[in-house]
């Protein structure tokens, strides 16, 4: 049984889900033969393997979409494309781990997103911000699309240039990082 724990520890420190210390803890624990470390770690591997998950992690990042400010996307209310996935995150992110973890990336998002937005809008008065600015409209789209792309094959994908607002999850191990969750 220790083997099986040590071996299964190794693979998720190699995997960078938890960091050498929690491994070198984890180990003292095995091997001083106390109650199964796995009982405590954070992690819940199978639960985005859910179809139900993983379709309420990808409309997570596809709610952004909402707040893009392109023509016939996001043009009535574009703050309802902020509203939405920071209500989603904060309903969920107790009950399911990795709705946190997707919820904390497209918050991070949401908000690096509005204070560029202003950036641009400022830069539109010497001409600058409004290429710029649909420059936004068009990486919004296109990382809410890889992000949704991602949460629906059950991995995480933490969105280039973003501000770190809320938190990196948990199981982020670098800037645009993929990994099974």
């Amino acid at each position: 049984m220790n083997a099986e724990e040590l071996e299964r520890l190794h693979k998720l420190k190699e995997k960078g889900i938890i960091s050498d210390e929690e491994f070198n803890e984890a180990k003292e624990r095995i091997l001083n033969g106390n109650k199964s470390v796995f009982d405590e770690i954070d992690i819940d591997f199978n639960l985005s393997k859910d179809q139900t998950q993983r379709g309420y992690n990808t409309f997570l990042h596809l709610s952004l979409l909402l707040g893009t400010p392109l023509p016939i996307i996001g043009t009535i209310f574009p703050i309802i494309g902020f509203i939405v996935p920071f209500i989603m995150w904060l309903i969920k992110k107790d009950d399911i781990k990795s709705i946190d973890r997707h919820g904390r990336v497209v918050a991070n998002w949401a908000v690096t997103f509005i204070i560029y937005a202003v950036i641009f809008n400022i830069l539109k008065l010497v001409l600058i911000g409004f290429p710029l600015f649909w420059l936004l409209g068009i990486v919004n789209i296109v990382f809410s699309l890889v992000g949704a792309y991602y949460a629906w094959n059950g991995k995480l994908w933490r969105y280039p240039g973003s501000f770190n607002f809320f938190g990196r999850p948990k199981a982020d191990i670098g800037p645009n990082t993929r990994i099974e969750i």
